[in-house]
């Protein structure tokens, strides 16, 4: 029997066939007060992975509040998701559904490190933002990020995977219809995250490989989807793009990047050709795609500033390219900011007051 947490709102467990129900609470959870909605987003989310799923344990971390009327979603705090992820290390839990998001990226200070030690114990399954934004803990390469098959390619309860997906999280899973106590949901990535831990509980059950597993899926026919630019996160060209050349650029924009949150609520994005940058915010650049690379950061990151990280004779074919507001030099002469006709030369820790 596999033990399964699930981090959402409080679940009305009445109509479930769990073999055994838990709830706690986050303590940085604030509850609010009011009529609320039935059936709770937590209670959907349960039938949903009832329906697929038999022989389980289900412990309910309540850290979303539940939904009052006039609001349409329940929305948390990064501090209520961290304590449920602190939780879940002494649950010794199988699977993590985690049918929430956060699409700020500077979040991932807050719950990167927990997330990756839980994922060395449990599964963790988690919804991708509904606007297809890079989310968190989504697109951790060490979560199994998912997202709804709105297109209707799949049956309730069928998953497919595409590899390649920008935002990171490649499984797509079919849902939409009634739960077994007849509640009514539509496709939606937090209804899809459901469908997927209860496959998860399946091949576990079986004693196999869920990363395994996930390769040998059917593909998801992604280019056979309507294109719907309605959800790009920016137009095209909007972003102020600055480039940061020099010895060690990924630490340095690592910390202009937090200082720029920090001190004026920037969030800030990069592109790099740099491996293993551990990063979120930093997104592994391919050889050769720069034009794709640059529409992917502009459309599935939240970002109000776009880094790229150059060097060598390969720095000027990217300033060529892509016309940088700023440009910022890190080397034997100090650090230097060019923009326009002008150069300022500043400290590293000034440079993203300077720059800002």
């Amino acid at each position: 029997m596999k033990k399964i947490v699930m981090i959402d709102t409080e679940i009305d467990p009445s109509g479930l066939h769990c073999s055994k129900f838990t709830h706690l609470v986050s303590q940085s959870l604030k509850r609010e007060k009011g009529n609320q909605f039935r059936p709770s987003h937590g209670t959907i989310c349960a039938e949903i992975l009832d329906q697929f799923l038999e022989d389980y344990e289900l412990i309910n971390i309540e850290a979303l509040p539940n939904e009052n009327l006039g609001k349409r979603k329940a929305m948390g705090s990064i501090q209520a998701l961290r304590e449920a992820l602190e939780i879940c290390l002494d649950l010794k839990a199988d699977i993590v559904s985690i049918s929430a998001a956060t699409t700020l990226l500077s979040d991932s200070a807050v719950i990167c490190d927990l997330a990756f030690k839980l994922s060395q114990t449990s599964i963790l399954v988690a919804a991708l933002d509904n606007h297809g934004f890079v989310s968190l803990p989504a697109s951790y390469p060490f979560v199994i990020g998912v997202q709804a098959d709105r297109a209707g390619f799949l049956k309730p309860g069928e998953l497919a995977c595409r590899r390649e997906d920008e935002a990171g999280a490649p499984l797509y899973a079919g849902c939409g219809q009634n739960t077994q106590s007849g509640f009514s949901y539509s496709p939606s990535n937090s209804f899809a995250v459901p469908v997927a831990a209860a496959w998860c509980g399946r091949i576990l059950e079986r004693g196999g490989d869920v990363f395994g597993a996930c390769e040998s899926l059917p593909r998801y026919p992604f280019e056979n989807r309507p294109a719907d630019t309605s959800l790009w996160a920016h137009p095209p060209g909007t972003i102020p793009r600055v480039t940061l050349e020099g010895p060690d650029s990924v630490s340095i924009c690592r910390r202009a990047m937090d200082r720029l949150y920090q001190a004026y609520q920037v969030q800030a994005a990069a592109l790099s050709w740099e491996r293993e940058s551990g990063d979120i915010r930093i997104r592994e650049g391919k050889d050769g795609a720069l034009k794709e690379e640059i529409q992917c950061m502009e459309t599935r990151y939240k970002t109000d500033i776009l880094f790229f990280l150059t060097c060598g004779s390969f720095s000027n074919t990217i300033k060529e390219k892509i016309e940088p507001n700023l440009e910022i030099r890190t080397d034997g002469e100090g650090t230097r900011i060019f923009y326009e006709t002008n150069c300022v030369s500043v400290s590293e820790e000034k440079l993203a007051d300077t720059g800002s």
